[in-house]
């Protein structure tokens, strides 16, 4: 019986830390990818979440891109991208993702956002050409 009573905790902080490897997994890999946008974009109020394992929202609060053009943010949207692509051993698989730009106002009993987001590309794109000759 004691033995019983021994294996039983021994199980169940076995099963728990083989559930819990992911998301710590996810937590270093969010870490690490922050610290690189940081130092990258030169900003620090990066939000990063992940939904369902393969989904990924990064966004730029009141950052001074805020005032860039369309075509500034699609091209960091292409280069956060490849950021992403890059293999890492605790990247996660994503299969979408965003990244967002908010510009966030507190007042005295309000607040305001606004956000643009921008889809960012997870996997590689095959030219048109390569995909012809494939086919």
């Amino acid at each position: 019986m004691k033995k019983t009573l021994l294996f039983l905790p021994l199980i169940l902080l076995g099963i728990l830390s083989g559930s819990c490897s992911g998301v710590i997994s996810d937590f270093k890999y969010m870490d690490t990818l922050k610290d690189t946008l940081s130092s990258r974009y030169d900003t620090e109020d990066i939000h990063i979440e992940m939904k369902n394992q393969d989904e990924i929202i990064i966004s730029f609060v009141n950052s001074k891109f805020d005032t860039g053009t369309d075509e500034e943010r699609e091209k960091m949207a292409e280069e956060i991208g490849a950021i992403l692509r890059t293999p890492l051993q605790d990247r996660p698989n994503l299969t979408k993702g965003t990244l967002e730009f908010v510009q966030k106002s507190n007042y005295i009993i309000a607040s305001s956002s606004s956000t643009q987001s921008y889809n960012l590309t997870l996997e590689e794109q095959v030219p048109d050409t390569v995909q012809a000759v494939q086919q």
